[in-house]
């Protein structure tokens, strides 16, 4: 489904999980390139879940495992 057809309340958690990635990366002072460094994920695909393009953010329901972005969590320190 493209992002346009989703439901409003999707494309805003997609929005928002993306915005709080941004304010944390830039907040440590990391470019998009040196996170996706850090986090072994393709600067483009940090780039797409910022924009809130990325699908996988929000889907509880895809079976257990690796998910591309989970390593975001430790690359970027909490603040």
């Amino acid at each position: 489904m493209p992002p346009d057809d989703l439901p409003p309340w999707i494309q805003q958690h997609r929005w928002a999980a993306g915005q709080r990635l941004r304010v944390l990366r830039l907040g440590k002072g990391l470019t998009q390139m040196q996170l996706g460094a850090r986090a072994e994920i393709d600067n483009k695909t940090i780039s797409r879940i910022e924009n809130g393009r990325y699908p996988d953010v929000d889907r509880p329901d895809r079976p257990p495992g690796p998910r591309p972005w989970c390593p975001l969590l430790q690359a970027v320190p909490r603040l």
